[in-house]
């Protein structure tokens, strides 16, 4: 989409290389594709990024190797995530999906303030093996956004129930704005990328300062005070502290109940 706005831009143009992405390490040098020559290869060192964007692979836990994935983190995680101890055992959660092992990967590619934001499977927000995950989470990354849609599957052709999370790399004491989206996104979204961005900024804005009083186009819920909807309940945002949200790992809470409120009963 960078390139196509610019098109006379080449630093716009997509770098792409094909790697397993387990084995990529940060200054690692790669090569890639000339902006300008397409036959000529630049070797260029792997930096620490800003942002990372995924949607990372769906495959079932029966389908990976858990015991050469466990290893692979061993070193890494040893003794920097206690997330991974278990009665002084290090242990990755046999049960756990192919893109949970790709938030551990993404770790030492970002920035200390940088962004890591993907659509999963929801089943992590409940599930036994997600209790690691989030305990990952919560020791690493500030969770700012978990969003899911009541409209409508986002990949058609699958039964799969998919969520978008965002997380920023450091704690923090904001909340974490669990987003119910009750449109479709074909209903907001055209073929005009600079309308499409546009609306995405604007969505997001108004998410962040949906419990602003100022703010007339959303409405506090007379029975939960932490949720707000916007004025046509095209968006409901529930805030959830950090601290509920650590409280959550003692006590086995399903993560989705906070689509409805922090404390639902």
């Amino acid at each position: 989409d960078l390139y196509i706005q610019k098109v006379d831009y080449t630093a716009n143009f997509p770098r792409v290389t094909r790697h397993d992405y387990f084995n990529l390490q940060p200054k690692q040098t790669i090569q890639i594709p000339d902006n300008k020559d397409i036959a000529k290869l630049n070797s260029v060192e792997i930096p620490l990024f800003d942002a990372i964007i995924s949607n990372f692979p769906f495959i079932q836990q029966e389908d990976i190797p858990n015991d050469v994935l466990t290893a692979h983190f061993r070193s890494e995680f040893l003794k920097t995530q206690a997330a991974f101890l278990e009665d002084v055992e290090f242990k990755i959660n046999e049960r756990s999906d192919y893109y949970i092992y790709c938030f551990y990967n993404s770790l030492k590619f970002l920035k200390p303030d940088g962004f890591l934001a993907a659509i999963t499977s929801n089943a992590w927000l409940g599930k036994n093996y997600g209790s690691q995950f989030k305990k990952f989470l919560l020791d690493n990354f500030s969770v700012q956004y978990v969003v899911k849609s009541n409209a409508e599957h986002w990949f058609k052709n699958s039964q799969v129930s998919t969520i978008f999370i965002t997380l920023k790399r450091g704690k923090s004491e904001q909340p974490t704005r669990f987003v119910t989206l009750n449109f479709k996104l074909e209903e907001r979204l055209f073929d005009e990328t600079s309308q499409n961005l546009q609306f995405i900024e604007d969505l997001y804005t108004q998410i962040d300062t949906c419990d602003n009083p100022a703010n007339q186009d959303w409405q506090q819920d007379e029975q939960y005070k932490t949720v707000f909807s916007n004025s046509d309940d095209t968006v409901k945002v529930s805030l959830v502290s950090r601290q509920k949200l650590m409280q959550s790992l003692k006590n086995q809470e399903n993560w989705a109940t906070y689509f409805i409120a922090e404390n639902p009963l």
